[in-house]
């Protein structure tokens, strides 16, 4: 499958490659938040916005509760 962006072409994994990247990076990241975290549930919270909201851009700043 290729997807055509602004005149380039990228191509595109198979869905089920896809999911299991997915997974896998989504695994990595939650278990290495959860090994090199401390504090308390207001800490993982801070923790948490850094990696999924601003490094990564998982979620926006509206989908965030805090």
């Amino acid at each position: 499958m290729t997807i055509q962006t602004k005149g380039t072409s990228q191509s595109k994994p198979p869905i089920g490659k896809q999911r299991k990247g997915a997974i896998l990076e989504i695994l990595g990241a939650s278990t290495k938040l959860g090994l090199t975290s401390f504090g308390g549930p207001i800490a993982h919270l801070g923790y948490f916005r850094e990696e999924y909201v601003k490094r990564r851009k998982w979620l926006d700043e509206k989908a965030m509760p805090i």
